[in-house]
C-alpha cells in the first residue's frame, strides 16, 4: 500500500506540473500576424532611452542618448499626414536617459531620469534626476519646474495615467532597485506616496494602461522576470495575473490600445555582465481571457530600450539599441508603424 501511496503521489504531482507548464504557454492568437511599415526615420543618427508621446494627432520624442553615449535635451515632432518630422523647442533642463513623459489634459509631463555623465561605479545616486516640467505643444513650451519628485528612486521608472494623475515608481535610486510608488497630480502639483510594490524588486519592467486596465510585469532582478499584475487604483492593490509565457525580459515597452495589451521587444539578459538575447517581438495579453498571443516581429531586428507613440490607432515604434552592455555604437534610427 505505501508503494501504491507514493507512486500514485508522484503521478499526481507530475499532473500538476504538466498542467501548469501547459497552462503558461501562449495561446492561438484570434489575429492575423502584424504587418509592419517603414516611416521616415529621425533627422539624426539614432537614440534610445529616449522618450515619446502623441497630442492632437502627432508623434513626438524627446531625450535619450546617442551613439557614442552623448545624453540629448531636443525634442522632435512627427505629422504622419506628410511622414515628416520637425524639430521643436528642446527640453530646457539636464540632458539625460530613461526618463518618463506622459500625457494630462493635453499637456506632458516630461522629467525624472539619470544623468550619464554622474555615473560613479556602483554608488550612483548624484545621476538619478527628480525635475519635471510640462510641454504645452499648442504654445511649443516648457513650463517652469513643477515640484520635485520627493525620492531618489528616478532612474528608468515605470508610469502611467489615470484620471489628472500620474503614478511613477519602481525605479533606480542609485544603489538598487526600488520598491515605491507615488501618484503626481497635477491639478495640484503635488506628491503622494502610495503603497509600496507588493512583488520583486526589478529594473526596466513594463506599463500596458489605459483607462480600463493597468497591468505591470516583466523586468530583471538577479533574474530575468516575466511575472503579469494588474493594478486598482480606487483600492491601491495589485492582482497578479497569467505571466508571460516567455523566459521573461527587461528594457522592453508596453504599451495599450482600443483596450488591448502588448509588450514589445526588450532583452533576455544572460547576466549582469553578459549580453543575453536581444527581442524584437510584439506580443498581446488578452485581460478576458487572461492569456497571451504571439502577434509578430520587427522586421528590422531585435532591440532594447526603444520608443513608441500611438496616433490614429496605430502604433509608431522604433529606435532603441541592439549591442551588448556599454557598447553605444550599436544605438538604432529606424522606424515602423502597424496596426495590431
Amino acid at each position: 500500500m505505501r508503494i501504491k501511496t507514493k507512486y500514485f503521489k508522484v503521478i499526481a504531482y507530475a499532473l500538476i506540473v504538466f498542467a501548469t507548464v501547459a497552462c503558461n504557454d501562449f495561446a492561438k492568437s484570434p489575429y492575423p500576424s502584424i504587418s509592419f511599415q517603414s516611416i521616415t526615420s529621425m533627422p539624426d543618427n539614432g537614440r534610445a532611452s529616449a522618450v515619446a508621446w502623441s497630442i492632437d494627432g502627432k508623434g513626438y520624442v524627446a531625450l535619450g542618448r546617442t551613439k557614442n553615449g552623448t545624453q540629448l535635451n531636443d525634442c522632435w515632432q512627427f505629422d504622419p499626414v506628410d511622414n515628416t518630422w520637425k524639430k521643436m523647442a528642446d527640453y530646457p533642463d539636464t540632458a539625460r536617459v530613461k526618463a518618463i513623459a506622459q500625457v494630462v489634459n493635453g499637456k506632458v509631463y516630461v522629467g525624472l531620469g539619470f544623468d550619464l555623465r554622474k555615473q560613479n561605479g556602483e554608488n550612483n545616486v548624484k545621476g538619478n534626476l527628480r525635475g519635471l516640467r510640462s510641454y504645452d505643444p499648442i504654445t511649443n513650451s516648457w513650463s517652469a519646474p513643477l515640484a520635485y519628485f520627493p525620492s531618489d528612486a528616478s532612474n528608468a521608472c515605470i508610469s502611467f495615467v489615470r484620471g489628472n494623475d500620474i503614478y511613477v515608481g519602481s525605479g533606480f535610486n542609485g544603489l538598487g532597485y526600488s520598491s515605491e510608488f507615488w501618484k503626481y497630480s497635477t491639478t495640484e502639483n503635488k506628491w503622494t506616496r502610495l503603497n509600496d510594490l507588493p512583488f520583486r524588486q526589478r529594473s526596466c519592467p513594463v506599463v500596458s494602461a489605459d483607462s480600463s486596465h493597468i497591468f505591470f510585469g516583466t523586468g530583471y532582478t538577479c533574474a530575468n522576470l516575466s511575472d503579469w499584475w494588474e493594478y486598482e487604483p480606487s483600492t491601491d492593490s495589485w492582482t497578479k495575473k497569467e505571466s508571460v509565457p516567455d523566459n521573461g525580459r527587461t528594457c522592453g515597452v508596453g504599451f495599450s490600445i482600443n483596450h488591448r495589451y502588448f509588450i514589445a521587444t526588450g532583452r533576455h539578459t544572460g547576466g549582469e555582465y553578459t549580453g543575453g538575447m536581444i527581442l524584437g517581438d510584439v506580443l498581446e495579453y488578452n485581460a478576458v481571457k487572461n492569456t497571451w498571443y504571439k502577434r509578430g516581429s520587427m522586421p528590422s531586428g531585435e532591440r532594447e530600450n526603444a520608443i513608441y507613440f500611438i496616433v490614429n490607432d496605430k502604433v509608431y515604434i522604433g529606435t532603441g539599441e541592439n549591442g551588448i552592455y556599454e557598447e553605444y555604437n550599436s544605438v538604432l534610427n529606424d522606424f515602423w508603424i502597424f496596426q495590431p
